[in-house]
């Protein structure tokens, strides 16, 4: 007869090894960084600048900056950048402030910035 106190740390081994497994394989996805980024900085360091892109728009703050953007770019296309980047950093800033987040404009035009290239396609997942 099996041992059956033993079979549940047997089950918690083989999921946690899953998760470490899955979690590897995402930190080690190659992102698609945009072949200026490669020119300019190189290709390690272009990959580099992709996955802090990413897990930075992956926060609250950054899942805000990316829905501000992709709003703007959907109601109004035809503006040009400069013109939407300061809306989409006034709208974004103001959002932020209203959940509590008061942050300098520095950081309000990193978010959009970013934003902006994920919405361009510059930065992605494969």
């Amino acid at each position: 007869m099996a041992d059956q106190g033993n079979q549940g740390g047997d089950v918690v081994s083989a999921v946690s090894n899953l998760v470490h497994k899955v979690a590897h394989f995402l930190h080690n996805a190659q992102l698609y960084v945009s072949d200026v980024f490669v020119a300019l900085f190189g290709k390690d360091r272009a990959q580099a600048f992709g996955h802090a892109a990413v897990a930075i728009l992956q926060t609250e703050a950054g899942k805000v900056a990316l829905a501000v953007v992709e709003e703007l770019e959907a109601l109004v296309p035809a503006l040009d950048g400069a013109t939407k980047r300061a809306q989409a950093a006034a709208k974004l800033k103001s959002q932020l402030s209203a959940s509590g987040h008061v942050i300098g404009d520095s950081l309000v035009n990193l978010l959009v910035e970013l934003a902006v290239q994920t919405v361009k396609g510059a930065i992605k997942l494969p």
